[in-house]
């Protein structure tokens, strides 16, 4: 055998003769300093955007996996001001009743797209047909009563149920229906149908002395009132009808009959400007509250201006539909906790008549419930937010976020909100969400706000450039350039798909910044979409049950000659000196 010679090669050998002696020279170390300084500086570019000319950028993966781990975290904690929800119900989610006690488990699952601090606020936006309802706002309330918090909801497309297996009409099936499977105590106010439970505004009044209460009863049923009409351009009439309104309330509660029908009994009374004049036996606050109306005694005309003003907003409620569900004695739940879930159901057809009073009752269930520190979230669903009106929205979206509540907003159309709000509440509304979802708005105003609200990213292009002359010929040079450009145009938004969106949430963050928009193609689970199915069959048999069971029983003709008689009596009218003086001994 041969044997064989085995040789190392020294790395040196590689290299070019001569190489070290140029690399430790002068221009050779400026040389390798010029290389150092172009790979440093193209690193800091990719990876801290430095100097960048726009710096708005799409979330991903990394976003998504963030918003869940904080997500998850929250879930497990159940703090009442740190909420997550999510779409898509976790697979192997489950729930049963141990010990009496119902226990939900949620784990994590990667395919869900999780929205943590819900707790400050959600809103979405979009055209009819875009997906918002079923896509996003009804998923997120079903997270919630995955997690058993207490929710109320406004049910603009509220209907009879046909059947068991019809499609559903408006939220309440689909909603209500899951709820109830998984334990909750379900109320419904929805006047006009005979499963409809019964709340009367004045028993929201502690006392006849609680001005601050009946203000807001006033304030919420005049501009609901208002709603869709244009302005009169007169704030006089409106501010003085206010209060009129607000001091009938607080006249009202301290009678024997406390409900809309003796307000509307007090304010026909003939010449009522006089009657309070010498009404010297009323309680001192309610005389205060009339203090406005008695000071434009003098000139009849005015007063009687604003007698109709008040008087239009009452004679509005005197139909069978209205009077039974919101005269007599309250018995929906004033303080939601656990598993409870109220149902305000509009009826479009009597929407007029209507809504003043029940956005009203809404208005007022939700300033009761956090005016506390909750022990457990609460959770308020609004879909078709601009048919209704609620003075005190911007303040539970900037203040009462820590005291628990959780508003999810829906609208299809911008330009509807501020309609509804004017532009500067609609600008607080909007900048009071921060989690937002925006889906395909149909719409060229909505859609250039809403790309200028996501703003400009940078995009590179290399530029090619020839010139020509000289003795060399022509000669060809290429450059990189940077530019920007919308990170999502109006186009863009006007052509999603449905179930499309652009989602931002506070959870959604990397690279130190938080809020990083995902364009999200929304996937609901099929166990999901079956569990609809379900939710629509015990709804069904729920809404006749409470049909059946029905107390509602629209006033009768008496009841109204009983009240007008009380009204008399309260605030008799002295014609002359004899009278007044045979008064004035009975005080």
């Amino acid at each position: 055998m041969t044997p064989t010679n085995s040789q190392s090669v020294n790395p040196n050998q590689l290299l070019p003769s001569g190489i070290e002696s140029v690399l430790i020279s002068p221009a050779g170390l400026g040389l390798l300093a010029c290389g150092a300084v172009i790979v440093v500086a193209k690193y800091i570019d990719a990876k801290a955007g430095i100097a960048k000319l726009a710096t708005a950028r799409w979330g991903g993966a990394a976003e998504k996996t963030a918003a869940r781990k904080l997500a998850c975290k929250q879930i497990n904690k159940r703090k009442h001001n740190r909420v997550s929800l999510y779409v898509g119900t976790p697979k192997n989610t489950s729930s049963e009743v141990v010990g009496g006690i119902r226990k939900t488990k949620i784990p994590s699952d990667s395919k869900t797209l999780y929205l943590p601090d819900a707790q400050r606020g959600i809103f979405v936006c979009g055209g009819p047909g875009c997906g918002k309802s079923f896509s996003m706002i009804n998923p997120l309330l079903r997270s919630a009563i995955d997690q058993g918090f207490p929710l109320a909801l406004y049910d603009f497309k509220y209907a009879e149920q046909e059947s068991a297996y019809s499609p559903s009409k408006g939220q309440a099936p689909v909603l209500a229906g899951y709820a109830l499977l998984r334990g909750y105590q379900v109320t419904v106010l929805a006047p006009g149908f005979a499963e409809s439970a019964v709340a009367n505004p004045i028993d929201f009044l502690r006392n006849n002395e609680d001005s601050e209460m009946a203000r807001q009863l006033a304030i919420t049923l005049n501009r609901n009132f208002q709603l869709g009409e244009k302005d009169s351009g007169n704030s006089f009439f409106t501010n003085a009808g206010d209060q009129l309104v607000q001091a009938v309330f607080m006249l009202a509660k301290g009678t024997q009959y406390p409900d809309i029908m003796m307000c509307q009994a007090l304010l026909g009374l003939p010449k009522l400007v006089k009657r309070m004049e010498q009404a010297e036996n009323l309680n001192f606050m309610v005389r205060e509250a009339f203090a406005q109306f008695v000071s434009v005694a003098g000139s009849p005309e005015t007063a009687a201006s604003i007698v109709g003003t008040a008087s239009g907003l009452f004679s509005r409620f005197m139909v069978p539909a209205a009077l039974a569900a919101f005269c007599g004695k309250t018995n929906i739940p004033l303080d939601l906790k656990g598993r409870q879930m109220v149902i305000f159901g509009m009826n479009k057809e009597k929407r007029d008549v209507i809504a003043p009073l029940l956005v009203s009752i809404l208005h007022l269930i939700i300033s009761r419930n956090v005016a506390y520190k909750r022990t457990c979230p609460l959770v308020l669903g609004i879909d078709e937010l601009p048919t209704l009106y609620l003075p005190a929205l911007v303040d539970w979206l900037n203040q009462n976020r820590e005291d628990g509540l959780i508003s999810i907003l829906g609208l299809q159309n911008l330009s509807m909100l501020i309609e509804a709000y004017g532009e500067n509440t609609t600008n607080a509304i909007f900048g009071g969400c921060a989690t937002k979802a925006f889906f395909n708005p149909q719409d060229d105003v909505a859609a250039e706000r809403f790309s200028k609200f996501l703003g400009d990213e940078e995009i590179k292009y290399k530029q090619r450039s020839r010139s020509s002359g000289g003795k060399g010929g022509a000669s060809i040079s290429n450059s990189d350039q940077n530019s920007t450009r919308k990170l999502f145009d109006i186009n863009q938004f006007n052509t999603l798909p449905e179930g499309k969106a652009v989602i931002i949430s506070p959870g959604f963050r990397s690279r130190g910044q938080i809020s990083i928009p995902i364009l999200q193609n929304i996937h609901i689970p099929q166990h999901e979409i079956d569990s609809e199915v379900t939710s629509v069959g015990a709804w069904y048999k729920f809404q006749k049950s409470l049909a059946s069971k029905s107390i509602l029983k629209p006033p009768a003709d008496q009841e109204m000659k009983i009240r007008r008689q009380a009204a008399l009596e309260l605030l008799p009218l002295i014609e002359n000196q004899e009278q007044l003086s045979e008064y004035a001994s009975l005080i």
